[in-house]
Parts: C-alpha cells; structure tokens; sequence
C-alpha cells in the first residue's frame, strides 16, 4: 500500500511538473510578439546607454571596453528578465486568480512561479543576439573571445541562479504588500551602474566600490570577465569563487524559505482578496 501511494504520488509530481513546463512553454509562443517587443524595448534603452557612455571614452579606449560592456549586457539582461518575469509577473499571476486555480489543483505557487524562469531565460537570449548584433557591428574585436570557458559557465550559472532566487523573493514581498514596478526600474537601473556589471569593480570610483561590493551580481561578474577577456579579478580568484558560491547558496536558501513561508501565511490567512486588482 505505501509502495502504491509513494508511485502515486511520484506520478502526481511527474504531471505537475509536466503541466507547468506546458503552461510556461505555450505562454511563451502564444506571446511571441510581446516577448520580440519586450526585447527590443529592452535593447533600444540599453544602446542609449551605451552610446551615450561610449561618448565620453578616447578613440583607443572604445576597442577595449565594447566587450567588457557586451558581458555586461548580457548579465543585466538575465538579471532584469529574471526580476520582470518572476518578481514583476506576481502582481498579475494575483490579480487573474491563477493562485487561487492552482491552490484547488494542489499546485505550488512556488512551482509556478519558479518555472516562470523558462520564460526569462528565453528573453535574455533573445536580448543577447540583438546586444551582439549591434555591438559587434561597431567593434573590431571578437565580442565572444574566451579566454577560459568553464568560468564563463560558472560564472553565467551562478548569476541566473541568484536573479532567480531574487525575482523568487520579490514575488514573496508582492503576496504580502505589492512591489511598485517604478523601483524594479530603479533598481535594475542601479544594478547596472553601480552594480560590478557594466565595469570591473575596480573601475568603479571608490565611495561606490562598496555599494557593488554589498551586490551578490558583482562576485558572479568578476567570474564572467575573468574568463572571457582575462581581467583579473578585485579580490584572489579563490576568494571570489568561496563568495559567489555561498552568496549563491544565501540567495537561493533564502528564496525557498520566503516562497514556503508566504505559502504557509496565504493558506492560513488568505489573499486580500480574490482575483484582487
């Protein structure tokens, strides 16, 4: 009998995770246009940036600093698809009722919400081929040179899983209180300048050093620039590596408990309302 009921309910996950998987993928095609102009939109504010950064370095400093700004791009891309995908995306998942369909159906919100990444992840390499296009288009360097591929990986890996962990957070608060979309926007804004990813942390001016040394972002960054163009990195290697991988392990740690936790509350106390707006 136990055995039955263990196949049971071993079977009953294999379909959750099956359905979700389902749900995210078909979201994902049937809002290709929105996902192409979501990217674009995304895109056309980071080139404004760039441009306009760019304007201000010599002509010998350009060639050096369009790969190191490539990267960049490519891990804020990750980092804000992850933020406006999972995070962003809560308000709406509450406000259509869907919390309240997959409570009935015995779905966690967290499995929802977690596989919702799929979607982000989808985004940021649509991002990044675009970035590519456009940037490589103006450099006369490789953008994609590697000096040692398994950092980039690791690197790349470990900073997907903390802008998931942290959309996953941000979707905690949203159960509880709501997060304001206007201070997403500042935040990844701020990520971006201040936050080790469009320059090395030794680049930045010193009072704003240890703003980035405070960002979990900027370790992982240290680990991607490392092994695509070589730049050492602020602290020793091993250092960078021992942080990233607990800060990792801190941000997804603490991601389960927020998700498990807002569950645990939502259950007992309810939303404020249902299909809330």
């Amino acid at each position: 009998m136990e055995g039955f009921r263990g196949g049971f309910l071993k079977y009953q996950t294999i379909n959750k995770l099956r359905a979700v998987l389902w749900l995210h993928t078909l979201r994902i095609w049937r809002y290709k246009y929105s996902f192409l102009n979501m990217t674009l939109n995304l895109i056309i504010w980071v080139i404004i940036f760039i441009l306009g950064a760019l304007m201000f370095l010599p002509s010998g400093g350009i060639a050096r600093a369009l790969p190191i700004i490539f990267w960049g791009i490519v891990m804020w891309n990750i980092i804000s698809s992850a933020v406006w995908l999972i995070g962003g995306w809560t308000d709406f998942y509450l406000s259509q009722g869907f919390f309240e369909e997959h409570t009935v159906t015995n779905t966690s919100s967290f499995l929802v919400l977690s596989f919702r990444a799929i979607a982000g992840l989808v985004l940021s390499a649509l991002a990044t081929v675009f970035t590519y296009a456009i940037i490589s288009s103006i450099s006369a360097r490789n953008l994609l040179t590697a000096q040692n591929p398994i950092f980039i990986m690791l690197g790349l890996t470990l900073l997907t899983a903390m802008a998931i962990s942290y959309g996953l957070i941000i979707s905690a608060i949203s159960f509880r209180i709501g997060v304001p979309n206007m201070m997403l926007d500042i935040m990844n804004f701020l990520l971006l300048i201040v936050g080790g990813l469009a320059t090395s942390i030794s680049s930045i001016p010193e009072p704003l050093r240890y703003v980035a040394l405070l960002i979990p972002y900027s370790y992982a960054a240290e680990l991607v620039r490392y092994g695509t163009i070589g730049m050492e990195t602020y602290m020793p290697l091993n250092t960078t590596l021992t942080i990233t991988f607990s800060l990792t392990m801190i941000m997804v740690a603490a991601s389960l408990y927020s998700m498990k936790k807002i569950e645990r509350y939502v259950s007992k106390n309810g939303l404020k309302a249902v299909g809330r707006m």
